[in-house]
């Protein structure tokens, strides 16, 4: 009989996958926009029928300097809207008890993905690590998506230009935001003053807004777009990913405008399908697995 390496007997087309992904942080968006398209993904995913943890560094920055600049705000958010996402915080230990460490934490896993922000320590793991039947990922959010690639079967970039697998700013759709009534404009701060750009209400959600403004983490944000006609978003993050924040205002339904620190507001229309991304990663992990050899029994 044949069955797939860390398999169960079930066909590949048919079960879920086993996704470890190691990166700075899924639970705080600060000043690292990438986590807004992440977890739309991951909670893609897990609808799709998979199993992803995440696993980011109890140390990292995203975390450390919001919990210090606005309290465990954006800890307790994330806690209540994505309870379906699977993470730890971990401090990986040092040495040879490291390379044990992350052996044990993917020793079952289909799928390893691992940011360009994730640990240097995780890259210098998969230099030295053998061939194993593990589908490793890079998911770059910097404008060198090739920098790290060779222990990689594949690149994930938001500049995707040869080989890399396109992989951009989503977001999921909200089911929730066609049925409500709206009403009101809302400007959201993520950097810069916001005073030319604002409208109706003004509040902060990101690292450089003003402390005085009253700070709402992005969670929970969603929530209040589905009721908005109008919403602007103030930003100065130059990361591709940063264009994920306004796409979460049009996924709920209102009219958008982005700004820059004292710009005036251009229109934003655009929305990409978290979903459709998760789906192409499915298919690119199938066809690498597909690939790699069976243990006959």
């Amino acid at each position: 009989m044949s069955v797939s390496l860390n398999g169960t007997g079930a066909s590949e087309d048919q079960r879920g996958l086993r996704w470890v992904w190691f990166g700075g942080s899924i639970i705080s968006d600060w000043n690292n926009p990438v986590a807004t398209t992440n977890r739309a993904v991951i909670r893609a995913l897990q609808q799709r029928g998979h199993r992803v943890v995440f696993i980011e560094p109890s140390d990292n920055p995203a975390f450390m300097e919001a919990l210090r600049e606005r309290g465990s705000a954006i800890y307790r958010a994330f806690q209540a809207d994505y309870p379906d996402i699977h993470y730890r915080r971990e401090t990986l230990p040092a040495g040879s008890e490291g390379d044990v460490w992350l052996s044990r934490e993917t020793a079952l896993a289909d799928v390893l993905v691992v940011q360009d922000d994730a640990p240097d320590r995780i890259f210098d793991w998969l230099e030295r690590l053998p061939d194993v039947p593990i589908v490793r990922l890079l998911l770059s959010s910097s404008e060198s998506p090739a920098a790290r690639a060779a222990p990689f079967d594949a690149v994930l970039s938001s500049v995707a230009t040869g080989e890399e697998i396109m992989y951009g700013p989503a977001v999921l759709r909200d089911t929730g935001a066609d049925s409500s009534p709206r009403s009101g404009a809302l400007t959201v701060v993520y950097a810069g003053t916001g005073a030319d750009a604002a409208e109706g209400e003004v509040i902060a959600a990101g690292a450089g807004a003003p402390a005085a403004l009253p700070f709402v983490a992005e969670t929970q944000l969603p929530r209040r777009y589905r009721a908005l006609e109008r919403v602007t978003i103030v930003d100065d993050d130059p990361s591709p990913f940063a264009a994920a924040r306004p796409m979460l205002a049009v996924a709920g339904g209102a009219t958008v405008a982005i700004a820059r620190s004292g710009g005036e507001p251009q229109p934003f229309a655009l929305w990409n399908d978290a979903g459709q991304q998760a789906e192409r990663l499915i298919r690119q992990v199938r066809t690498a697995r597909a690939r790699r050899p069976h243990v006959q029994e």
